[in-house]
């Protein structure tokens, strides 16, 4: 293969979910969707790395983006923490050539596997992007700090490899439980949802009566601690809703839900 670059950090915004966390599914939680989804923050750590040329035609993995959540579940009630992680991917045989995408944790001896079958596909601005929203340990709340490796092969044979690393200055869990305070919330009334944030901005995602994923979008705070309010119908056919903010001077985002729009929190 060629040579690595060392990849650049910036930030992008990716609106797109799928379903509600904190279920685990083979590979860890495939479904915030539920499984599993894409749970992207308005502020994160995107890495972009250019690989030199090879010969044949592997696949060739451009953009690498990976964030740290803190969930707090109310239906379990219990706080873990998550990996989002998802590759902007190419390769000259076509997108459907791409065959399987592992995720290396070498220190812990951790592997998670990802095939069309379970990670999560979204396009965003023509760019394709292939991962999952839960990854999980599955043995502690935390997700292991160090280097990650993450192996992208498709159908020929080819492979590409890349990786990135979760500093353990990222606290998280680390020190023990976050306070519930901390977290955004959502309180359903009678006529209104009000929706509180210790972020300018907050990403609420929607899911159906099965926990289907609806959609997702950002609501922008005008002033610092007051609660945006929306009348109770606005989001018709809804039944659950995650919230969640980020926070870049901590490195990683608060997660809270599910919450029922069929009664308060």
């Amino acid at each position: 293969m060629g040579s690595h670059k060392k990849p650049a950090i910036k930030k992008i915004a990716i609106k797109e979910n799928s379903s509600a966390p904190g279920l685990t599914s083979g590979a860890g939680n495939l479904d915030r969707e539920g499984g599993s989804g894409l749970f992207f923050s308005a502020a994160v750590l995107l890495l972009i790395l250019l690989i030199g040329g090879c010969s044949g035609a592997p696949p060739e993995v451009s953009q690498l983006f990976w964030q740290l959540n803190v969930v707090e579940n109310l239906e379990s009630s219990e706080q873990y923490e998550e990996l989002t992680l998802f590759v902007h991917l190419d390769d000259p045989d076509g997108i459907s050539d791409i065959e399987e995408m592992k995720v290396l944790h070498a220190t812990q001896e951790l592997l998670w596997k990802f095939t069309p079958s379970s990670w999560r596909k979204v396009e965003r601005d023509g760019e394709t992007w292939f991962g999952s929203n839960g990854v999980r340990s599955g043995y502690s709340k935390l997700v292991p700090r160090g280097e990650y490796r993450v192996r992208v092969s498709d159908k020929a044979g080819e492979s590409v490899e890349t990786s990135f690393v979760i500093s353990p200055e990222i606290i998280g869990l680390q020190r023990g439980a976050i306070k519930s305070s901390s977290f955004p919330h959502l309180t359903v009334t009678q006529d209104q949802i009000e929706l509180s944030s210790n972020s300018p901005e907050l990403l609420v995602s929607l899911y159906g009566e099965e926990q289907n994923f609806m959609k997702s979008e950002i609501l922008t705070f005008e002033e610092e601690q007051t609660p945006i309010k929306k009348p109770r119908n606005n989001w018709k056919g809804a039944r659950y809703v995650w919230v969640q903010e980020y926070h870049p001077s901590d490195g990683y985002g608060l997660v809270r839900g599910p919450y029922s729009l069929n009664s308060s929190d």
